[in-house]
């Protein structure tokens, strides 16, 4: 039998926030590893990653059928 391929590695970012422009949200997202600032709307992509939902409290991503939850975090 085939071996399983290894899952992904998740994308090590941070969900700094949500903006609304118009009426479209933007996800505010920090990359950890290489402190960029980045802003992502729904659809676009980063580091073959897709911005699938953006909602008040968190982002929704994904990348070959595997998926990664951002949640804002609350100081």
């Amino acid at each position: 039998p085939e071996p399983e391929a290894a899952p992904l590695a998740e994308l090590e970012v941070r969900l700094e926030g949500v903006a609304t422009i118009g009426s479209t949200r933007v996800a505010v997202l920090r990359d950890i590893v290489n402190n960029v600032g980045l802003r992502l709307s729904r659809g676009m992509e980063y580091q073959g990653w897709r911005l699938e939902s953006v909602e008040a409290q968190g982002a929704v991503l994904s990348r070959d059928g595997q998926t990664q939850e951002l949640t804002l975090e609350r100081e």
